[in-house]
């Protein structure tokens, strides 16, 4: 599995590092325990760099026209200088729910507030601005996964399944601010 904790910790050091103090932190799950590590890293570090910061949560299983109005609602009522200066959404549906209410509502990324994402999708290199996300390692998951799955069938493995944590990349592009030419960081080292 990808690190969700880790990842999520270290968008949190990549925000506060920029200088974000009010931060929105969006699911559209709860039920995925993925979604669940992902908020508990983001809060607990970000809590730890700065005491004073303001997270602000927005994690929901309503369907997708509460989930729209919820958004739309937060920032109605939040006037320009209570806005947070930045989002972490925790899902590519996540994503995409916060940038379309940011559009609706005339709310500029990134010059009004940064936003990132996890799970990096195509889309999000092509819409403009182009979305900072959290990459997770998709290719080296699916390779452990199948030789676990393989070593299990052919009875190479028959003792408890091991879990192993892997690293994801933060692909920085213009919606944390970035310049045009996107970058790749280890969120290991940010």
């Amino acid at each position: 599995a990808a690190d969700n904790y880790k990842a999520s910790a270290d968008v949190a050091d990549f925000l506060i590092d920029a200088g974000h103090r009010h931060l929105l932190l969006h699911g559209a799950t709860r039920v995925s325990k993925a979604v669940r590590t992902r908020v508990e890293g983001f809060t607990d570090r970000a809590r730890e760099r700065a005491p004073g910061v303001r997270i602000d949560k927005q994690v929901s299983d309503d369907d997708l026209d509460t989930q729209r109005h919820l958004i739309r609602d937060y920032f109605d009522g939040h006037v320009a200088a209570k806005r947070p200066t930045a989002a972490f959404s925790l899902s590519q549906h996540s994503t995409l729910l916060v940038l379309s209410e940011l559009r609706r509502r005339g709310i500029r990324v990134p010059e009004d507030i940064a936003l990132v994402g996890f799970d990096d999708a195509e889309w999000m290199q092509t819409t403009w601005p182009t979305i900072t996300a959290v990459a997770q390692p998709v290719p080296i998951l699916a390779t452990r996964a199948l030789a676990a799955l393989l070593a299990r069938v052919e009875g190479r493995n028959t003792g408890f399944p091991a879990q192993h944590l892997e690293s994801c990349m933060i692909m920085v592009r213009q919606s944390a601010g970035a310049e045009s030419v996107p970058s790749r960081h280890s969120l290991q080292g940010i």
